[in-house]
């Protein structure tokens, strides 16, 4: 637990934690209120399903531009403008809902543009963990972020639930919007973020970013594996308004108690993950929350009543994000300091164009053969792909990007950097190597997993 809470001595890091908190509790009761609303303008289970894609599929369409922005622009400001226009969407969707002039297009309109605010922010949301924590920090403060998330996820769609069955639909939106304004008074007071990579042009370093990644062969293993683990997994959450209105009769409040139930998992996953760092291999680990996640999923299919699919939620939110938070880890902690904001925006982009294809297509499922029948399918192809990949390793630091210049200080054109081992004449090595965000003080840790020590910053930011 010590362990776990040590990114919070960084002040700046715990300020920002604790507004994310609140602003996590509004966005998933707002997430109640979508669903529920959407679920009485119509009972088409494609149409249902559309609510997670219009949410999700900006991240896919504009996630690599907000990673280059990210790396290229002032943090602290662009998230201020991020973080404003999102509580503007939200402030939207409560006009419409308390006029009585929502509609499936209209809703589905607002929920995109909130959603290419949050595409545009993630990446560099994500970006400032490194800037505020030691690197042997990163995998807790990863954790960390993923408790706040659902910390929301427990507390938020239980309350989301019964403020949208006693007060309606609007006054959560509303609280949705109000949620933006710790963050956005933590941002601006903080003086502290710079530019990442100064001199950068947009389309050059997009296309860097690009290429970076794509040289980048050690990325595309837990690249793979969570588009493929978001896919199959998207199948619960993108049928469960239907499935908690129609199948199982239940209220607004108890759907939210059913997303609870997931959130109270992800709780207890985010706390789990650090001691299953250091007890097991990291794939073995992603291999088994993908095969628990599955198990999850089939369980909510032969569901008929509240507490079975409670339980089946619950255990679905544990494999969730032990899965998520091992492969973010894994990505973040293996690539050059001066794209991580664009390779964090195509783990988002990936992460996010996956979970919006596979609810799309749990939705066009669910019609064509029912929502139980659409869980097992989802959920054997999730079981089979886990097992499959089980024995191939994640990598766990930067390791050689054949072609390119070095990668603590990244050219103005974005094109990616060489590896440490290239400058030295030698190739780089499977799963091996670690870095840090200071310059020149980058050095390869050892195949078993070594971590390398972590230079002193001389300011903090």
């Amino acid at each position: 637990m010590r362990d776990l809470l040590a990114p919070l001595r960084s002040p700046v890091y715990r300020s920002l934690w604790l507004a994310s908190l609140v602003s996590n509790l509004g966005t998933l009761m707002q997430a109640v209120g979508v669903a529920w609303v959407m679920t009485s303008l119509t009972l088409s289970p494609l149409i249902v399903s559309l609510v997670p894609v219009a949410a999700l599929s900006p991240v896919f369409l504009f996630g690599l531009l907000g990673g280059v922005l990210a790396d290229m622009v002032n943090r602290r400001n662009f998230l201020l403008c991020t973080q404003a226009w999102m509580m503007l969407c939200a402030a939207g969707m409560g006009i419409l809902v308390l006029t009585d002039t929502a509609t499936p297009s209209s809703l589905l309109a607002l929920t995109f543009a909130l959603g290419v605010g949050n595409a545009l922010n993630l990446p560099a949301w994500q970006s400032l963990v490194q800037d505020l924590v030691p690197r042997e920090h990163v995998a807790a403060a990863v954790a960390l972020n993923s408790i706040s998330f659902n910390t929301g996820r427990v507390i938020g769609p239980v309350t989301g639930g019964i403020l949208v069955g006693w007060i309606g639909a609007a006054f959560v939106f509303f609280l949705n919007a109000a949620s933006f304004l710790g963050t956005v008074l933590v941002l601006a007071f903080w003086k502290g973020i710079a530019v990442a990579v100064p001199g950068q042009r947009a389309w050059p370093a997009l296309a860097g970013g690009i290429g970076y990644m794509r040289r980048a062969s050690h990325l595309h293993s837990p690249l793979f594996r969570l588009g493929t683990f978001a896919f199959g997994a998207s199948a619960p959450l993108a049928v469960l308004p239907l499935l908690a209105r129609e199948g199982l009769g239940l209220s607004a409040s108890e759907y939210g108690s059913l997303l609870g139930f997931f959130g109270a998992g992800s709780l207890l996953g985010g706390i789990g993950v650090p001691p299953l760092r250091r007890r097991f291999r990291h794939s073995t680990v992603v291999a088994g929350a993908g095969t628990l996640m599955a198990a999850a999923m089939a369980l909510l299919g032969v569901s008929g009543s509240f507490a079975p699919a409670a339980v089946a939620l619950f255990v679905g939110g544990f494999a969730w994000v032990t899965c998520l938070v091992n492969l973010n880890v894994s990505v973040q902690m293996s690539v050059s300091p001066g794209f991580r904001g664009r390779a964090m925006s195509i783990y988002l982009s990936v992460f996010q164009g996956s979970f919006a294809l596979g609810s799309l297509a749990a939705g066009a499922t669910a019609k064509l053969s029912g929502i139980p029948v659409a869980l097992w399918i989802f959920a054997a192809g999730l079981a089979g792909f886990a097992l499959l990949t089980a024995q191939h390793d994640l990598p766990e630091g930067e390791r050689g990007i054949e072609g390119g210049p070095s990668p603590t200080t990244p050219p103005a054109d974005g094109s990616p950097p060489p590896s440490p081992e290239e400058a030295s004449g030698h190739s780089g090595r499977k799963n091996a190597g670690g870095s840090t965000p200071t310059p020149n003080t980058t050095k390869p840790a050892s195949s078993t997993g070594e971590k390398p020590p972590t230079p002193r910053r001389p300011t903090s930011p």
